[in-house]
C-alpha cells in the first residue's frame, strides 16, 4: 500500500486525484483506513500516508502551499523586492523587531492567505493558480498598506514612552509602570504581527497603542489611579488566560470564535478605563464581559 501512495520529492501535481482516505489491506485483508496528505520536509514535498485525519489535513493544506510556492516562484522573489521596508518605515519597525521578519512575516501572511488550501482534485489546483497569479503582488501592497499604520502607531507609542522614561528615570515605580506598558505594546504588536491578525483586526492596533500612550501619560502623574483600573482589566485578562490555559487542539470553531472575541472585548475594556476619548468599537462593560465569559463555558467544546 505505501509504495503505491508515497511518493518523495514532488515538484508538482502529477498524482491525479487524492482521496482523503483509503482502506489499508495487509497480507489477511483489511487492517484499518489511512489517511494521504501532502507533506512537507526539509524543504521537500513528499505524498504521505497519515494514521491521523486531523495531523493529515494540517499537513496537506501546508503542501499544497508548498506546491504553489513553485509555481510562483518568481513572482514570490518579485514580491520579496515589493514588500522590502524602505526609509523611515524601516526604522520605525526596527521598533518592533528585525525589520527582516517583519517582511518575512508579511511574506507568509500573503502565502498563507492565497497558497493555504485543501485540494484534492489537480483541476482545483490549477483554478486557483489561474485565479491568484494575477493577484500575488497587489495582495501584498494591501498588506503592507494595512501594517503601515500600525508600525507608525507604535513608534508614536514608544517615543511616548520613551520620554516619560527619561522625565521619571529617578521614579522606580512610575518606571516600573512605563516598562510593563511596553511590554504590553510589544506583546500586541510582535514582530510577527503581520500574520497574526486579519485586516479587520489590524485597522484598530493604532487606536490601542494611542490608548497605552495615553495610559502611560496619565498613570506616570497618577500611578495609584492607573493601578486601580490595571487591576480591573487584569481580572477579565487572568479569566481569558485561564480559558485558553484549559482549550484543547480540537476545541470547535464556535469557541475558538468566543475566546478570541473576549481577548478583544478586553482590548476595548481597556481602552474604556484609561482613553475614553478614543471610543470603542462597540460597548463594552463588565456585565458584557462576563456574558462572553459564561457563553463561553457553555460551549462544552
Amino acid at each position: 500500500c505505501r509504495p503505491q501512495w508515497e511518493v518523495q520529492n514532488i515538484a508538482g501535481w502529477t498524482f491525479g486525484a487524492l482521496p482523503e482516505q483509503i482502506d489499508v489491506r495487509g497480507k489477511y485483508g483489511w487492517t484499518g483506513v489511512a489517511y494521504p496528505g501532502l507533506q512537507v520536509t526539509d524543504d521537500k514535498i513528499n505524498l504521505h500516508l497519515f494514521a491521523n485525519p486531523r495531523e493529515a489535513a494540517l499537513s496537506h493544506r501546508e503542501g499544497v502551499a508548498a506546491l504553489y510556492e513553485l509555481v510562483f516562484a518568481d513572482k514570490i522573489k518579485q514580491l520579496q523586492k515589493n514588500i522590502a521596508l524602505k526609509g523611515d518605515l524601516k526604522s520605525e519597525a526596527a521598533r518592533i523587531g528585525a525589520p527582516r521578519q517583519l517582511e518575512e512575516s508579511l511574506l507568509r501572511r500573503v502565502k498563507d492567505d492565497l497558497f493555504s488550501r485543501s485540494w484534492r482534485r489537480p483541476e482545483e489546483f490549477q483554478a486557483h493558480a489561474e485565479k491568484i497569479g494575477a493577484e500575488i503582488l497587489p495582495y501584498g501592497q494591501q498588506v503592507l498598506s494595512a501594517i503601515t499604520p500600525v508600525i507608525k502607531s507604535f513608534t508614536d507609542a514608544d517615543n511616548t514612552l520613551q520620554k516619560l522614561m527619561q522625565k521619571n528615570r529617578g521614579n522606580a515605580p512610575v518606571l516600573q509602570f512605563l516598562n510593563n506598558t511596553l511590554a504590553e505594546a510589544k506583546k500586541l504588536v510582535p514582530v510577527v504581527f503581520p500574520q497574526l491578525y486579519p485586516f479587520d483586526r489590524l485597522r484598530h492596533l493604532p487606536r490601542y497603542l494611542k490608548a497605552l500612550a495615553i495610559r502611560a501619560e496619565r498613570g506616570s502623574l497618577n500611578p495609584a489611579a492607573a493601578r486601580t483600573k490595571l487591576q480591573e482589566a487584569a481580572f477579565y485578562e487572568n479569566l481569558y488566560q485561564a480559558i485558553t490555559g484549559k482549550m484543547t487542539a480540537t476545541a470547535s470553531e464556535e469557541k475558538k470564535s468566543r475566546v478570541d472575541e473576549l481577548r478583544w472585548m478586553i482590548e476595548e475594556y481597556k481602552v474604556s478605563l484609561f482613553a475614553q476619548e478614543l471610543k470603542t468599537a462597540y460597548p463594552v462593560s463588565p456585565k458584557r464581559l462576563e456574558q462572553v465569559v459564561s457563553e463561553i463555558d457553555r460551549i462544552l467544546c
